[in-house]
């Protein structure tokens, strides 16, 4: 018996950005850039809150990382006996970051600023990117975990608890946003 699931997680459905590149920190992601440009301070500032992505409550943020579990299954056995087997699990994922483009007016304090700044976002984002990694992680040793039982009912349960366990990584996404302001307690402020 052939059954699947698919359900997204994240901040939203993951979308096609262009400019998407491999990048060491985020190996099983996509990593697109929007373009911030500015030589001073304020200008950059103004660029990040007009040409940043919106999150899932509408709010323009610098960085954001948006994931997708699927997962896929088949169900072999009799009786009370079936077991989940052939479990494949797919994690899209796309992390959205700025790209300075600086100007021959940008002071090299402003260019350190921006690096540091850059690499805490950076950093923050690559949480939001382990919870997907995690929730895929999750749902595989689930497989595992699950008592031998009927199909149906193993297919059901199979399927609510990777359900829970995709909420789980959300919540725990989102207090970590709560608990590090967007990252501002990690650095991610550009002063």
């Amino acid at each position: 018996m052939r059954l699947g699931q698919g359900m997204f997680m994240g901040f939203a459905l993951s979308l096609w950005v262009p400019n998407a590149v491999a990048d060491p920190l985020f190996p099983r992601a996509k990593v697109t850039y929007y373009s911030v440009a500015g030589d001073n301070l304020r200008a950059i500032q103004r660029a990040l809150r007009t040409n940043g992505p919106r999150n899932e409550d509408g709010r323009v943020v610098h960085g954001l990382t948006r994931w997708q579990v699927e997962w896929t299954f088949e169900v072999e056995g009799a009786g009370n006996t079936c077991e989940v087997v052939d479990l494949t699990i797919a994690l899209d994922t796309t992390v959205t970051l700025p790209r300075w483009t600086p100007t021959g007016g940008a002071s090299r304090d402003l260019a350190k600023a921006w690096t540091r700044y850059l690499d805490a976002l950076r950093l923050h984002e690559h949480a939001h990117y382990r919870h997907g990694l995690q929730a895929a992680e999750a749902v595989r040793a689930l497989a595992k975990s699950l008592p031998p039982s009927n199909c149906a009912a193993l297919s059901r349960s199979f399927n609510i608890k990777a359900l829970r366990i995709m909420e789980m990584y959300r919540v725990r996404s989102r207090l970590y946003d709560q608990r590090t302001r967007h990252g501002a307690t990690e650095g991610v402020a550009l002063e």
